[in-house]
């Protein structure tokens, strides 16, 4: 017999289905319009034909394909790393702010990334290259994550919810 037991999973499906049903409940007047042209609901109310779809996800791994993976070298005050980020400037806050490097002293190289589908804005990574090669100073070090061990403490995707409601003014012929 298999029992299976309410943890971190179950939370994040709750989690979703509490954020898929706040998403549903926003008021339209509460949200942003990024364009603004004519009368979207007054065409709405006089469409011939209209139809509603509803698509979300759930928060799941936050993986890419290539492992996550940074090298850095450490040379008295002055950091280098080169590593595949979406965010450059999170590098420099990653070696900067968090291990208290000098702004000047931190060159970031950005490497090509592959697929990372936003996983590899986050620095997580970079923090790691940069620790190990704080102590073992004049030496480059690549840190490269394990699938097995990324899968585990990877952060997850946000859940997200998009809606769409087009009309058409006149039906086919």
């Amino acid at each position: 017999m298999v029992e299976h037991r309410q943890g971190a999973v179950l939370q994040l499906r709750q989690d979703h289905a509490e954020y898929a049903a706040r998403a549903r409940n926003l008021d339209d007047a509460s949200g942003v319009d990024f364009i603004k042209e004519g009368d979207a609901k007054g065409a709405m109310a006089g469409a011939a034909k209209t139809i509603s779809a509803e698509f979300t996800t759930e928060h799941v791994a936050h993986a890419c394909m290539e492992p996550m993976n940074a090298t850095a070298m450490v040379n008295g005050e002055k950091i280098e790393v080169w590593a595949p980020s979406q965010s450059p400037f999170f590098i420099f806050l990653a070696t900067s702010v968090r291990l208290g490097y000098k702004p000047e002293n931190v060159t970031s190289h950005v490497t090509l990334l592959g697929g990372g589908f936003g996983r590899r804005v986050e620095a997580d990574y970079v923090t790691d290259a940069a620790l190990l090669a704080k102590a073992m100073e004049g030496k480059p070090v690549k840190w490269c994550g394990a699938a097995r061990t990324i899968s585990r403490t990877t952060s997850t995707g946000r859940s997200r919810r998009s809606a769409s409601s087009p009309g058409w003014t006149r039906t086919a012929s």
